[in-house]
């Protein structure tokens, strides 16, 4: 409930959280937040402490410490999140959770006023032209499939991509590891290897793909020193809005390492994603069900 959202401002001389009783109970704007403080808001289940970019070095430190207090000083689910969120790099579960976060894309957008432009007091008309029904039907230039992750194109997820087939410098990509999790009620659990590539519709699954990407027939590896890999979230088409909205919480979650986070929806898969079964991934209508037995998983399928 929006109500029992809680708000707290860094003290810098006491180096604990205050309540703010006028921006707790309700969604708060984004205007609200000052560069140079540190909040911690309390959403239940999810508590963040948001850091400013101008905010004091000494500060932060003890801004986790102070947090870490306020979210072991509830009972809370264990699937409960403490995080800290870096001013101007806030995720999408953060943002959602102000009225009027601005939108990332429209910061890039530059106004400019056209000098020529009627005044609002006049009536201007358009003049149409007749379409050119020819071009209209004239198909569309195919582009080569591709997936860009972290600034580099994977393509098919395998080999080079279509497009820098003939360049030396195009990146290879190789899979070197999977994973598989199917969501659950209030959480996530491994799905068996000898079923990964079995999706069904009323579920909601997490693969992480692992890959390694060579340049010019050498290894290149990541700027962190460690290799590649992306999170997808796969959203099944029987699968309700609170299901796929809990697909998306729980791979932030999953995911520890910061990697890419990237929502599929069934029959709309990039080939970088059906190449990591190797061809056999199959959808199944309905939900799964595990059996209490390692090696078998009993499907129940729609009527």
């Amino acid at each position: 409930m929006i109500r029992d959202n809680l708000c707290y401002k860094l003290n810098a001389e006491t180096d604990s959280f205050e309540l703010m009783e006028d921006l707790s109970g309700r969604r708060l704007k984004h205007s609200r937040l000052r560069d140079n403080e540190i909040y911690c808001f309390d959403y239940g289940p999810e508590v963040y402490v948001w850091i400013g970019k101008n905010a004091d070095k000494s500060a932060r430190r003890n801004a986790m410490v102070a947090g870490r207090q306020i979210f072991d000083a509830k009972q809370r689910p264990s699937w409960g999140v403490f995080e800290r969120v870096a001013g101007g790099l806030e995720h999408s579960l953060f943002r959602e959770k102000f009225k009027d976060w601005p939108d990332v894309n429209a910061k890039n957008v530059l106004a400019v006023k056209n000098p020529c432009a009627p005044k609002k007091d006049k009536i201007s008309y358009a003049q149409m032209e007749p379409c050119d029904v020819h071009e209209m039907r004239r198909p569309l230039p195919e582009k080569p499939p591709g997936l860009v992750l972290e600034m580099t194109d994977v393509g098919r997820g395998s080999g080079l991509p279509t497009d820098l087939s003939q360049d030396i410098f195009g990146h290879d990509v190789e899979t070197t590891g999977v994973e598989m999790w199917r969501i659950t009620d209030n959480s996530y659990e491994e799905y068996p290897k000898e079923k990964y590539g079995e999706f069904f519709s009323g579920e909601s699954f997490i693969i992480r793909w692992a890959y390694r990407v060579m340049q010019g027939g050498r290894k290149q590896d990541h700027e962190t020193g460690r290799d590649r890999a992306a999170f997808f979230f796969w959203q099944g088409s029987d699968c309700s809005i609170k299901e796929k909205g809990k697909s998306a919480f729980l791979t932030v979650r999953v995911d520890s390492e910061r990697a890419p986070q990237i929502p599929l929806t069934q029959a709309h898969e990039p080939p970088a994603f059906l190449q990591i079964f190797q061809g056999g991934m199959v959808t199944y209508s309905g939900k799964v069900s595990f059996c209490y037995s390692s090696t078998r998983v009993c499907s129940k399928t729609a009527p």
